[in-house]
């Protein structure tokens, strides 16, 4: 017997050292064991490693027999009958493997049983001196292969080279969820992909000096890993390296990165970097996906893009500024960041910005002389060009409408008794202030301003930055009276305004001034009778287009009041590319001949949208933007929005091109009715509505126009005569409706399209303070 366990041994060792073949193995004299007459994959024997009946793991604890005979447990004399042995079946008749485990065999609770089966080694009287034994044939300590070793005691695993970062992970003996520990021998350069991942009890590891790359899923769902620093040497980090690894805490990354990849840190919800290496270019999409405890007040100059979705939900982002080198900002790039206010912008050319990438961010600051920023998903209400305050107040009074750095003109009403007021400016940047003519720090409070008795009191707010870059904002002060003053003109500071679309000034402010200067309700909007040429935001702002001629109008809410400016573009010298027709809705007849039009179909991917024509200008640009009515006064958009009130538009986009097309387009607009179903697209034109019935097809509503400008698509076939039929009226007294204000709305009007009055309007509504402010998106009830 002691021959026998001797010879196992040494049989043993010859076949780890590759010495000896499996075939060698069967045909010699020892005794195996009596139900496994040869080694094989059932019997847990794999080429190179010792076979599984030598070994006994924690596999081996159970409280009844592994082996079964037919559909019964077997038992010790059912030792000669013929039946499967799996890797956890090692000898029926030894009680060791019967679960009768004791201190005999070295038994410890949840740790490898140190006991050699009879069956497979019977056990010799006395070992020959200076015989060495595989620590693995006891089944406790290291579990060795190529590049690695596993401490199952301690589950620490030791990797020696980079190919030990994969290898490990065929190991059958090895389960990667006793894994605590790793440890990375200087051997290792590169952590490989998928090396550790999942490996769900993994808490900690030792990095060598010399690391470099960490690919591709390395520690994703190591879900206990507690790094607090990864080595300086670190150039690469992997897609979803780290992804959720909820208890990383990083305080600083490899100075030598260049780039945090896609999803790379996603989950990490307690990774709290002060900083990221002044070398990062891109920072790749969900990179930082919920990081809710990430703080950072800045990102490296270096960087280029911002991926989608990359802090996604990262609420205590403190952002102030974006780098001057970003060029582009993924699909919601920075939503649900509740920490930041406002977004500064330097750079004059805006970044592509893709859907959502600033929906929860309230100020966007960009440069006055910005250009792109009333592009696609750049929202017109949150984008402030040039010198701006980033908070306003008075002592006395409440500001109405609530500052915005891009709202420029304020009413306020106080009591006969107030016979001055201080204003506190605070400068979104390093602006210099003016209240009332007189220089003020920002953040400080100025001197008393006086008020005129029962009349209103205008005092200006000026924010400089240069010559050129200057901001006014408007605050009329009224002392004492009541009643509401009625509007009764408005003018603008300029009737006639030339620009060029390749030379400065390619843009321009024009101011309107509502007419008495105490009427109460002040607000206007603005239009323009040829975006395609000259195009006009909320705040009078006007950017040249393409060649023509345009007519900007700005309305009164109050009364539709209106003036006009005539804006002409100019090319303003050579542009390599020809003039263009001064029109871009149908054109001119005549054209220069170096201006190319050709067959074009422009596809805006965010909606879908397509426009398609035989004569489109070479450089044409298609925007799509969500629709935006003409204000009050203007019959085309007051008829669509009466159809809005009653819920027959299902959808509405503002569709241009950046230059003239010839004769006429193709426009389709996807929509959600059936195939075969008449639908009626309205297009609304310098306050003209044009009603044209399609039939959907495929998905989309088709139809072929002559001008591009306001598209609504209803609910059904529709004349004007249907639209503007007066509303049923309510069934019960008391009956309530519900509509969303929309821009241009007045409470007035409201009242009057409804039946209802403003009076009690106001007491249904507890969120309209006054009533002649009421904010596009609100939803009221109407009694």
């Amino acid at each position: 017997m002691r021959r026998k366990r001797r010879m196992a041994y040494l049989v043993l060792a010859a076949m780890l050292a590759g010495m000896m073949p499996a075939s060698a193995f069967a045909e010699t004299e020892v005794a195996i064991c009596e139900n496994h007459q040869e080694h094989d994959g059932e019997c847990g024997y794999v080429e190179g490693h010792s076979c599984g009946h030598l070994e006994h793991t924690a596999d081996c604890y159970t409280g009844e027999l592994v082996c079964t005979v037919g559909e019964e447990i077997a038992t010790g004399s059912d030792a000669d009958l013929p039946h499967e042995h799996t890797q956890e079946c090692y000898g029926l008749d030894c009680p060791h493997e019967r679960g009768e485990h004791d201190a005999g065999c070295g038994f410890v609770e949840e740790q490898p049983c140190g006991h050699v089966c009879q069956l497979c080694a019977p056990e010799e009287e006395k070992e020959e001196e200076n015989l060495l034994v595989p620590r693995s044939t006891y089944g406790i300590g290291d579990i060795t292969g190529s590049g690695y070793s596993f401490d199952a005691v301690s589950g620490e695993l030791s990797i020696f080279d980079n190919d030990g970062t994969q290898n490990w992970k065929n190991d059958t003996r090895i389960n990667k969820d006793d894994v605590t520990s790793v440890v990375l021998g200087e051997g290792v350069t590169q952590i490989e992909t998928e090396a550790f991942m999942n490996c769900i009890n993994l808490e900690h590891v030792e990095f060598p000096s010399g690391l470099t790359d960490i690919l591709s899923f390395a520690f994703s769902g190591c879900k206990k890993l507690e790094l607090t620093s990864l080595p300086n040497s670190v150039t690469k980090i992997g897609n979803s390296a780290f992804m959720g690894c909820k208890k990383l805490e990083l305080t600083a990354l490899p100075d030598n990165l260049t780039a945090i990849n896609e999803r790379a840190f996603i989950g990490c919800t307690m990774l709290k970097l002060a900083a990221l290496p002044d070398g990062v270019t891109s920072i790749g999409s969900h990179a930082f996906y919920d990081c809710v405890n990430l703080a950072l007040t800045e990102l490296p100059e270096s960087i280029t893009s911002i991926g989608m979705a990359a802090f996604w939900e990262c609420k205590n982002l403190a952002l102030t500024d974006i780098p001057g080198k970003v060029a582009s900002i993924g699909e919601n790039a920075f939503s649900k960041c509740t920490g930041i206010k406002s977004l500064t912008f330097s750079r004059t050319a805006a970044p592509t910005a893709g859907t959502n990438a600033f929906r929860d961010i309230s100020v966007l600051f960009v440069p006055y002389n910005g250009t792109g920023y009333d592009g696609a998903n750049w929202p017109a209400e949150k984008v402030v060009y040039g010198a701006a305050l980033s908070d306003l107040s008075i002592h006395e009074g409440t500001l109405a409408p609530t500052f915005f750095p891009g709202t420029y003109v304020y009413n306020v009403s106080v009591a006969e008794d107030v016979e001055s007021v201080t204003l506190t400016p605070t400068a979104h940047a390093s602006e210099t202030i003016a209240v009332n003519g007189t220089t003020v720090s920002s953040g400080d409070t100025s001197g008393q301003i006086a008020l005129r008795a029962g009349g209103i009191t205008t005092i200006p707010v000026v924010v400089k930055n240069s010559g050129v870059d200057v901001r006014t904002y408007s605050i009329r002060v009224k002392r004492g009276g009541s009643g509401t003053v009625l509007v009764t003109g408005v003018t603008l500071d300029k009737t006639t305004l030339t620009l060029y679309t390749n030379q400065n000034p390619g843009f321009a402010v024009l101011t309107a001034t509502v007419e008495p200067e105490d009427a109460t309700d002040q607000t206007v909007s603005w239009s323009s009778s040829n975006p395609a040429v000259a195009k006009v935001d909320g705040n009078g702002r006007v950017t040249a287009v393409s060649p023509g001629s345009a007519i900007i109008t700005v309305t009164t809410a109050d009364d539709g009041r209106k003036a006009s400016c005539t804006v002409t573009v100019e090319t303003g010298g050579s542009t390599g590319g020809g003039g263009n027709p001064p029109s871009s809705s149908s054109g001119s007849s005549s054209s220069s001949s170096s201006t190319s039009y050709i067959r074009r179909v422009l596809t805006d991917k965010a909606s879908g949208i397509t426009v398609a024509g035989d004569r489109i200008h070479e450089n044409a640009v298609l925007t799509v933007k969500a629709g935006e009515m003409h204000g009050a006064g203007d019959v085309g958009c007051d008829i669509l929005r009466m159809a809005q009130a009653g819920g027959h538009v299902l959808s509405d986009y503002e569709i241009t091109l950046s230059h003239v097309f010839l004769g006429k387009v193709k426009v389709s607009i996807p929509v959600e009715g059936r195939d075969g179903q008449t639908l009626t697209v309205a297009h609304c034109i310098n306050g003209r509505l044009i009603l044209s019935d399609v039939t959907v097809s495929n998905g989309l509503a088709e139809l072929e126009v002559e001008e591009l400008s306001h598209f609504a698509v209803l609910d059904g076939v529709y004349t004007v005569d249907t639209l503007t039929a007066p509303a049923a009226p309510a069934a019960n007294v008391g009956q309530t409706r519900r509509y969303r204000v929309q821009k241009g709305d007045t409470l007035s009007a409201v009242a009057k399209r409804y039946n209802s009055t403003v009076a009690a309007i106001v007491k249904a509504n507890p969120i309209i303070k006054n009533p002649n402010v009421i904010l596009p998106g609100w939803e009221i009830e109407i009694p």
